[in-house]
């Protein structure tokens, strides 16, 4: 029982350890930007549609 109680402490210390070094902070604001170029290439203009074709 004791060995049960030390592992289930030691787990829930390492879960405290962990989410504190990976918490809270600032994302890099340069992966959260999205080039001009592959805007233009991946949004669609107003006006413009998909053409389906079917390959037999």
């Amino acid at each position: 029982m004791k060995n049960a109680k030390n592992t289930i402490l030691l787990f829930l210390a390492f879960l405290t350890i962990a989410f504190y070094i990976s918490g809270c902070k600032d994302p890099d604001p340069v992966y959260n930007q999205v080039q001009q170029e592959l805007k233009d290439l991946g949004a669609f203009k107003e006006g413009t549609w998909w053409m389906c074709e079917e390959k037999t």
